[in-house]
């Protein structure tokens, strides 16, 4: 079990809750694993969300240039949410030279999207840094889930 007891059951009430609004918005039901793995996601996704964030702020006050800083962040923090995902969130046994492509191009699109924005916000209207990738990372999150779940990690026959 990936949550302690009493905090696993405060989670599972807002199943029916997110249920309700995918339900509106896609005219699906949300399965009890779907919404366990949605938690595991967006778990994985908030370790990755600090290491991205408080390693970019270190390199970007020790000196190095926005694009540089986020690069090496990114590099960083791929490789970690990959394993945590495929490993943890949706316990993908299966392997496939898919799953790393298909990865690093969600991944690549995160990139490019998040560096335009940090660009935007830092260089363009000169926005903290601290800010600047906080709003990032919480513009460019949700889509993450849906794209790993059912393309990255799909299980392919």
């Amino acid at each position: 079990n990936y949550i302690g007891g009493k905090m696993k059951k405060h989670i599972l009430k807002f199943h029916p809750i997110l249920n309700f609004f995918v339900r509106k918005m896609f005219g699906k039901e949300m399965s009890l694993l779907s919404f366990k793995q949605f938690v595991k996601h967006y778990f994985v996704g908030g370790i990755s969300a600090i290491i991205n964030y408080s390693l970019f702020n270190i390199l970007k006050y020790n000196g190095l240039g926005t694009k540089t800083a986020n690069t090496i962040t990114y590099v960083f923090v791929i490789i970690i949410t990959f394993l945590l995902q495929k490993f943890f969130t949706y316990k993908a046994k299966h392997h496939s030279i898919w799953q790393p492509i298909l990865f690093l191009l969600n991944t690549f699109l995160y990139y490019v999207l998040d560096t335009i924005i940090l660009v935007i916000l830092i260089d363009k209207f000169a926005v903290s840094p601290l800010i600047s990738k906080f709003v990032s990372v919480i513009f460019l999150a949700p889509t993450s889930f849906f794209f790993q779940k059912y393309i990255v990690f799909k299980h392919r026959t």
